[in-house]
């Protein structure tokens, strides 16, 4: 069976098989230790990343035979690897660069494969959470709505199904619903930005600012400092307060951040205030 990888999206990449009976796990790293175990391609693109993973059934249960993994890249060339017996692969030495078919429409065939892959077994709750995440960039909210739902049937504690799931409850303007899921998630991971940021949202639109401060000061201290927005309401959250200094402060990095933002002069003017104030 040839199974083919495709682009790491996030720090979790999950992918299915043309003939949907396989889920792939894939992680991009800026390097791999020396000891890791499972088929080894070192020939790579010339680079200094790599893209390792194991292979599995929808049920989780392991493969018991050496797999043949081929790596499509666009303008590198395809490298072909065999797993160990235990389904475990790694690419080294990679470019930065896309390692699937970087063509228009790419959710759409996305959508189709985890859909095929859902025929052949309709409880395979990875696919199901992947599909949702899918949908969700295609702007497709039922849809979303509808696969994560069914993911958090048969996976409810899954923290990337709860999160995306309020997520796009939130886009659906669906508040109480998402604040649900997004407090669920960060019970799993209360380190998780995102969660923090789109409460955060909630609460602005409760009008409940304190708490929404605090939300959005643990996404930024969780490690979403590129987050452009929660640093422009912070801004407004501590002029609101008085607290000139902190909120030029935080519209400065919010300019930072996106320079070009439509708003970008009127902040600037309202930086000026503020300083003035301070």
């Amino acid at each position: 069976m040839l199974l083919r990888t495709g682009q790491a999206l996030g720090p979790r990449t999950t992918l299915i098989s043309s003939r949907g009976a396989l889920l792939f796990t894939l992680l991009l790293l800026g390097c791999v230790p020396a000891g890791a175990q499972g088929g080894v391609d070192h020939s790579g693109t010339g680079g200094r990343h790599s893209i390792q993973g194991r292979i599995l059934f929808p049920s989780g249960q392991r493969v018991d035979t050496r797999i043949k993994v081929k790596l499509e890249s666009a303008g590198f060339g395809d490298l072909s690897i065999l797993s160990d017996v235990n389904g475990t692969f790694s690419f080294r030495s990679l470019r930065p660069g896309s390692y699937e078919s970087a063509r228009k429409g790419e959710n759409h065939k996305a959508v189709e494969q985890l859909n095929g892959a859902l025929a052949l077994h309709p409880d395979f709750a990875l696919a199901l959470s992947q599909l949702g995440v899918q949908y969700m960039k295609l702007k497709e909210l039922g849809k979303a709505s509808e696969a994560l739902r069914s993911a958090l049937k048969l996976m409810p504690d899954d923290y990337a199904t709860l999160l995306t799931y309020g997520i796009v409850l939130f886009e659906r303007q669906q508040s109480s619903e998402a604040e649900e899921q997004l407090r669920k998630a960060l019970r799993k991971n209360s380190s998780s930005p995102s969660a923090h940021y789109y409460l955060g949202l909630i609460l602005v639109k409760r009008n409940s600012y304190a708490e929404a401060q605090q939300e959005f000061e643990s996404a930024v201290s969780s490690g979403g400092e590129s987050m452009a927005m929660a640093h422009y309401y912070l801004g407004g959250l501590y002029w609101g307060k008085h607290e000139y200094k902190k909120a030029a402060d935080s519209l400065e990095t919010y300019l930072r951040l996106s320079p070009h933002a439509e708003n970008a002069e009127r902040v600037r003017a309202t930086i000026k205030e503020l300083r003035g104030k301070g």
